[in-house]
């Protein structure tokens, strides 16, 4: 009895097939559904670049279009206004300065695949740009959503300015201080700035200066010793440039022991009058684009 019921090897050999079958069913269902997976994800990729290049591209036309050129009254920029610059990540090109054209490589112009790499670096407002070009420059920009560099030459007041910049990230911020400011900036820190640029500034501009600076520049600010505690607490600035302000050397010494990891550069007022006035305005140094 128990003989008969035992499986012979060739029954056992035909149970096992089915099985196998299954498995290799199951392992290549799996292997299709993780490789359609992986081809959506990398079709999402690439529209998501080829998106993001083309928004950038439509900005930069917007902002160097000529107004004869645009359908807009009173909407864009003259040439004189704005100025960009253009980044790609990966050589031979690198970063070109005040330029509103691209040099790209050849591989990229032979493929028409510059809107994948090129992207918006810099933007420069210079100080003649009127009420509606500046309205429709940072409504250009706000496309954007983050920028790496932006110069804004034109003196504006504290609100005003946190109007145009809260909704941006903007890695370095150049501006052109009001001397008759009297709010500090809100924004900075909602930016995320690492790379503040406010020189000959009141002393107002450097208060609530945000955790994420790393490079700081407040040359010519009123700012004197007694004004140094403000910048310790600052636990991320690498370089503070000081100079030309009321600051002694002793202060700078001292500032240093507190902060030894940031460099401190430091230059003493210019005295063309024996007087130890501050440097005349026509001989104050502007911040290159």
């Amino acid at each position: 009895m128990n003989q008969s019921s035992e499986p012979l090897p060739s029954d056992t050999h035909t149970q096992k097939k089915p099985k196998a079958g299954r498995r290799w069913l199951r392992w290549s269902m799996r292997t299709f559904f993780v490789a359609v997976t992986l081809v959506c994800i990398g079709f999402g990729l690439i529209g998501r670049q080829l998106y993001i290049g083309m928004v950038h591209a439509d900005v930069g036309r917007q902002l160097t279009l000529p107004p004869v050129d645009s359908s807009i009254p009173y909407g864009l920029p003259s040439e004189e206004s704005v100025f960009i610059g253009w980044t790609i990540p990966q050589e031979p090109v690198g970063r070109i300065d005040l330029a509103q054209t691209n040099t790209l490589p050849t591989w990229m112009k032979q493929t028409n695949s510059d809107v994948f790499f090129r992207r918006l670096d810099r933007v420069h407002i210079t100080a003649d740009i009127s009420d509606h070009e500046l309205e429709f420059a940072f409504e250009q920009i706000h496309r954007l959503g983050e920028l790496r560099e932006l110069v804004i030459g034109r003196q504006l007041p504290s609100s005003e300015l946190d109007r145009l910049l809260s909704p941006l990230r903007i890695q370095k911020l150049v501006l052109q201080s009001d001397p008759d400011l009297e709010d500090p900036y809100p924004f900075l820190e909602e930016i995320g700035v690492e790379e503040l640029v406010i020189q000959w500034a009141p002393l107002v501009a450097t208060y609530n200066l945000p955790h994420s600076l790393k490079r700081l520049d407040v040359t010519g600010c009123e700012i004197d010793d007694e004004s140094l505690s403000r910048f310790v607490w600052l636990e991320n600035l690498e370089e503070l440039d000081l100079s030309y302000t009321q600051v002694t050397q002793e202060g700078v010494e001292e500032l240093q022991q507190q902060m030894p990891e940031c460099k401190i550069i430091w230059k003493p007022l210019i005295d063309y009058s024996g007087r130890g006035r501050r440097v005349p305005s026509n001989r104050r140094s502007r911040s290159s684009f």
